[in-house]
């Protein structure tokens, strides 16, 4: 009886500050401005590389004069090779059922009527997040040649699998790194590996083109690998099979508080049958506005807002949920409206101590051929507090939560807790 009314203490708790977090999440903004690269931000391999789990606090003044664990390595004249990454560990604590133990993904959250929504909470603790990864850089009499490996181990029973992998010379980028479509810089930080649920956020092989007509303007156009993610009708068979890749680009401006991006997305959606009778397209375009901007002294405020129709692979929500278009009844391929909103706000109570406050929603219009139990909405947030150490070691520790609903009106939503430890290799 002690440890039941212990976990009831515990679940109220959970859901008093769900209660006090999710107001927050439902805030709109018109004025998501210009942003300002972080400290943070400006280590690793920019432009194209992840804003990094490193702490939000950035770098204290004590950091050790050695400045990392691994030095970059000549490995010929005019070249350079830098190992990198970190380990992780999280303890995940859940108060209520969500189907991935790893990440808060919101479109695991089981809905009332559900078997699994009276499984319960869960514990969980897990170095899946631990990264590796190298950097080749030449010099510029070398052609400016820069290659860049990473991965963690979220593969198949912990395997080590690829995240990024890719080759720039002269402004042209071959691999697979953040799509031309997302802004990752304007991503606010979490601990959760899933980050803001509602956000724009695929890894994709591509090749990409971008130029620098001054320092404060940057444009991209990108040919990226196309994935139709259709959902059918009952007794269907078949899927996407896709003729032309998918094609973004953007714009992004630079001023003196940060930047505003504006990027743009055409793709083709095409159901073909397995025996190959039977063959349907459609159009698929998406707007993404994004940007992140300094305010106060060290505080910084990012986010984006994006629309579109047959993108909703794009939306982290929807990823893998058939959400791109619907075959119909009547054999009618059409694509699925869908907007996505993510507003992010960090604060530094010290050179060491930071907290971001995050939140977002995204809503998919379905189509009445579509299931009861397919996704239209979800929501969540995010408030952490980290503490940085020094530049190689960070702990924190950060309150979750999330809602969906069906295309029935079934919702579902949960509370999670989770407290993390890295060790950063550079």
């Amino acid at each position: 009886m002690k440890h039941a009314s212990r976990a009831l203490e515990l679940r109220k708790r959970g859901r008093f500050l769900a209660f006090v977090v999710a107001p927050l999440i439902t805030m709109t903004s018109d004025s998501v401005t210009a942003t300002q690269s972080t400290r943070a931000e400006q280590q690793g391999p920019p432009p194209h590389h992840e804003a990094p789990s490193e702490p939000v606090a950035g770098k204290p003044k004590t950091a050790p004069a050695s400045g990392g664990v691994f030095k970059p390595i000549e490995i010929g004249e005019g070249i350079t090779l830098q190992f990198g990454g970190f380990a992780k560990v999280d303890f995940i604590q859940d108060f209520d059922p969500v189907g991935n133990v790893d990440q808060f993904k919101v479109n695991s959250i089981p809905v009332a009527g559900d078997p699994d929504s009276a499984r319960g909470g869960n514990t969980n603790i897990s170095a899946r997040q631990t990264r590796l990864s190298f950097d080749i850089r030449a010099e510029e009499s070398l052609g400016g040649i820069h290659a860049y490996v990473e991965g963690d181990f979220f593969g198949t029973s912990n395997a080590f699998r690829l995240r990024h992998g890719y080759g720039e010379w002269k402004g042209i980028l071959g691999g697979q790194t953040w799509s031309t479509f997302q802004d990752i810089t304007a991503r606010p930080f979490t601990l959760d590996y899933e980050g803001p649920d509602s956000e724009i956020f695929v890894r994709q092989a591509m090749l990409r083109y971008t130029g620098t007509p001054s320092e404060r303007l940057e444009w991209s156009v990108a040919v990226e690998d196309p994935d139709s993610q259709i959902a059918l009708p009952t007794g269907a068979s078949g899927g996407g099979r896709n003729e032309f890749s998918d094609v973004p680009a953007r714009v992004r401006i630079k001023t003196k508080r940060g930047h505003v991006q504006v990027a743009g997305m055409l793709r083709q959606l095409r159901y073909v049958s397995d025996d190959g009778s039977t063959e349907e397209k459609t159009t698929g375009y998406g707007v993404n506005l994004s940007g992140k901007a300094s305010v106060w002294k060290k505080d910084v405020v990012m986010g984006h807002v994006a629309f579109g129709s047959g993108v909703g692979r794009y939306i982290e929500s929807f990823a893998g949920t058939s959400s791109d278009a619907v075959l119909t009844p009547d054999g009618e391929l059409r694509a699925l409206s869908a907007w996505a909103f993510v507003l992010g706000f960090t604060h530094h109570w010290s050179d060491r101590l930071a907290s971001t406050l995050s939140g977002g929603m995204t809503e998919v219009d379905n189509d009445p051929s579509q299931a009861s139990d397919a996704i239209r909405f979800a929501r969540s947030g995010h408030v952490n507090l980290v503490y940085a150490a020094n530049h190689l070691f960070t702990l924190g520790g950060e309150l979750m939560y999330g809602k969906r609903e069906n295309h029935d009106g079934a919702t579902g939503d949960a509370v999670r807790f989770q407290f993390s430890v890295q060790y950063k290799f550079r």
